[in-house]
């Protein structure tokens, strides 16, 4: 578990001081939104709200407020998702 924290607290560091300042004033993000964007690039295929929860430590409520605030501006796209088959 420390060094996953470690791995963890070294990209919160990348992100505060390399990306994050190169990308000042070119976009409107909040940091927790840049944070969605990365982890969503970085995925291979669609990824859901709980699942991005889960990735990145946040409170599912604060997800859903980034998701909303980039699909405002244009940045991410939603589907829905197929709906499960109703247990017989």
């Amino acid at each position: 578990m420390v060094a996953a924290e470690q791995i963890f607290n070294d990209y919160l560091d990348v992100l505060k001081l390399i990306i994050l300042p190169k990308i000042d004033g070119k976009h409107d993000l909040k940091f927790r939104e840049l944070r969605v964007v990365i982890t969503l690039g970085s995925s291979n295929g669609p990824i859901s709200a709980t699942d991005l929860s889960l990735q990145l430590r946040q409170d599912p409520s604060t997800i859903t407020r980034s998701i909303i605030a980039l699909v405002r501006d244009g940045y991410v796209v939603t589907e829905e998702s197929p709906l499960m088959p109703a247990e017989k």
